[in-house]
């Protein structure tokens, strides 16, 4: 939801002034969004910690789904340390939430 909001919601503004000959004052100013400065490749990168979530939860089905929990949230946590001078630091979160996941998910028992 968080990357949505960064895509829609206008986070940065520019603005200028111009002096005619005249001595008439011409102001502009525009905001823009994320994906209106950076592009697709943005809706790319705030895709993978979607992705990194929707495995953990595929994982409910596996017969390691403990395992698959504590792997995607360290994922996520590590995707937030490398971020964490942009996008990074609001996921960390949904990383958290997916290593408590894991922790409360019981363990595999093995049927002899």
């Amino acid at each position: 939801m968080l990357g949505v909001v960064w895509l829609v919601v206008p986070l940065g503004s520019s603005g200028s002034t111009t002096v005619l000959s005249d001595g008439t004052q011409v102001v502009e100013s525009s905001r823009e969004t994320l994906f209106d400065s950076e592009g697709m490749s943005v809706v790319a990168l705030l895709a993978v910690p979607v992705l990194i979530a929707a495995l953990a939860v595929l994982a409910s089905r596996w017969h390691r789904a403990r395992q698959a929990r504590f792997v995607a949230g360290g994922m996520l946590f590590a995707a937030c340390l490398v971020a964490a001078a942009s996008i990074g630091l609001p996921y960390v979160p949904a990383a958290v939430g997916l290593l408590v996941a894991g922790a409360a998910t019981p363990q595999e028992r093995i049927v002899a």
